[in-house]
């Protein structure tokens, strides 16, 4: 799906799209480097954590104002890229998420049981946090790069190289005062092998 997802990107948007190859072997990166993007690849497969720090380390490097993070396998409509990057253009906001539960949001062919547990995380996430996120497991979000390397937010912790970053600095994010807002986005469950992800 990555070649998709990479020339669906909405030209003028973005700088550049950069892919992350965690250690792959099904052609990911031809299929990515064929369709325009940038990519930078781990030898050995770390986690989707590390592959995030990997992209947020060359934005950082190469002097680039904001991250988004996107998911490769089609699951959120790269076409949400630009309501992501509104609130950080206009400084309303140090991080946006993408949500599919707020006003303008949807989703398509979610399992109900990932329906149930998607909305019941979110609930006992801002109930520990005291904070309301109305999609808290959202893997869509695009936030300021200072923001990754900011005072409070220690993104190098190796227990962060899975899928423990994103919620992590969701949360790290709301906990240090940062400003963070969520936006409409469209979610696709894909159909077939990996209908659950």
């Amino acid at each position: 799906h990555v070649g998709d997802v990479v020339r669906k990107v909405p030209k003028g948007e973005v700088d550049q799209v950069l892919v992350v190859d965690d250690g792959s072997t099904d052609g990911t990166t031809e299929a990515a480097r064929e369709a325009g993007a940038q990519v930078v690849r781990h030898e050995q497969n770390r986690g989707v954590g590390a592959a995030i720090r990997t992209g947020i380390a060359y934005a950082r490097d190469h002097g680039f104002e904001a991250v988004v993070i996107l998911n490769a396998i089609g699951k959120y409509d790269p076409a949400g890229v630009g309501t992501l990057l509104k609130p950080l253009r206009e400084e309303s906001a140090d991080l946006v998420q993408g949500s599919r539960f707020v006003a303008g949001g949807s989703h398509h062919g979610i399992p109900f049981k990932r329906r149930i547990g998607t909305r019941g995380y979110s609930l006992a996430f801002s109930t520990l946090l005291g904070h309301s996120v109305s999609d808290a497991s959202s893997g869509i979000r695009a936030f300021r790069t200072t923001l990754a390397y900011s005072e409070g937010i220690r993104l190098d912790q190796p227990w962060l190289d899975r899928y423990e970053l994103e919620p992590y600095l969701l949360w790290k994010s709301i906990e240090c005062g940062y400003r963070v807002v969520e936006v409409p986005m469209t979610v696709h469950y894909p159909s077939g092998p990996r209908s659950e992800y």
